[in-house]
């Protein structure tokens, strides 16, 4: 009896480098693991730096806080990397749990729409 692979169970193959050809792809983040990524980058120092030179004192306040804002900008680059418009973000966003957007910043309870996102960017 000769010894031959099976040939549905193929043994990954070496390139000349010795570097496997086989593509490691991790499993995908639960949400709360995607929860905590977007609050830890949000409470980074460089981020309180950004948030803290673009907070006004005067003029009209924003309906969701810059903060919170770019925890939703980071919670949608952690989950959906391929899109990055206000509609997806908003999408994105509308997936989440009410104690997930406590943890991300959102502490309103209403309806997080494009336009409250809008103005959470532009105030």
């Amino acid at each position: 009896m000769s010894r031959t692979r099976h040939p549905t169970r193929s043994f990954p193959t070496r390139t000349p480098s010795g570097v496997s050809e086989y593509v490691y792809i991790p499993n995908p983040m639960t949400t709360t693991q995607r929860v905590a990524r977007a609050r830890a980058f949000t409470d980074s120092e460089v981020v309180r730096q950004l948030v803290a030179q673009r907070t006004r004192t005067n003029g009209r306040p924003r309906k969701i806080s810059l903060h919170a804002v770019m925890a939703a900008l980071a919670m949608h680059g952690v989950s959906r990397p391929g899109t990055a418009c206000i509609a997806a973000v908003v999408e994105t966003l509308r997936t989440l749990s009410a104690s997930d957007l406590a943890v991300l910043g959102f502490r309103s309870q209403k309806q997080i729409t494009y336009r409250r996102m809008l103005s959470g960017i532009h105030a």
